[in-house]
């Protein structure tokens, strides 16, 4: 979506709690915008809800929000089967 970042990131402290990543979001347009809820979608994470937030965002502004992760998953291959 134009003039927005998002990328996943594992901080110490999620390393520490166990079963949540942060999504960093940054506003790259010239408009502000709200963020009212996040959920990470990756390959190999069983999906999992959306998270509500409330984040307010202005040009250039980096919020880090936190989001709850499914176990990790192998992903299958004629050669593995996978594990779950």
């Amino acid at each position: 979506m134009p003039g927005i970042s998002a990328e996943a990131v594992r901080l110490r402290t999620d390393e520490a709690v166990g079963g949540r990543f942060q999504v960093r979001v940054t506003d790259t347009g010239e408009a502000p915008f709200t963020v009212s809820a996040v959920a990470l979608d990756a390959p190999g994470f069983a999906p999992v809800p959306e998270t509500p937030v409330t984040a307010a965002f202005v040009p250039g502004r980096v919020i880090d929000l936190p989001v709850p992760t499914a176990p990790w998953t192998a992903p299958s291959s004629p050669d593995r089967p996978s594990h779950g």
